[in-house]
């Protein structure tokens, strides 16, 4: 029994927060660079579905980290690089952490974002209804992974 009851101190371990490995970066310029000479990749498309629908890499996919993997499988390009598109560094660098776990070798994050593919020149488009918005119990398991 604790002496002191509900004023008793607790004294918890705080365990060290995981390091968060860098991703390999490619500039919107190699990207192009890469297209033009054939180069195979896979545009991953980790902003807002809002965003996605108003802008996004033409044959770029729209992923959250929870469907990530599905995502990939279904876009079925096995073996070619990952490039990752996001607004948060630490949202991009936990879905390359998922993807190394997974078997993905070449993961890499694109430096400053969409606004570097457009200035860049590659293609764009929007779509109005894909992906559709997110439904709040879809908005809740996101947040628990």
């Amino acid at each position: 029994m604790v002496e002191e009851g509900i004023r008793a101190r607790l004294q918890l371990a705080v365990a060290p927060a995981a390091p968060v490995q860098a991703v390999a970066t490619v500039t919107a310029q190699q990207l192009r660079q890469w297209s033009e000479a054939g180069q195979s990749f896979t545009l991953v498309d980790l902003r807002s579905s809002a965003a996605y629908r108003e802008q996004h890499p033409e044959g770029a996919i729209w992923a959250t980290r929870p469907n990530v993997l599905t995502r990939l499988e279904a876009a079925s390009q096995a073996g070619a690089p990952v490039v990752l598109i996001g607004d948060r560094k630490e949202e991009v660098s936990l879905v390359a952490l998922d993807l190394r776990e997974a078997g993905v070798r070449q993961i890499h994050a694109v430096t400053d974002g969409l606004a570097t593919i457009v200035a860049a020149g590659i293609p764009t488009m929007s779509t109005l209804a894909e992906p559709p918005s997110a439904k709040p119990e879809q908005m809740a398991d996101s947040l628990q992974t």
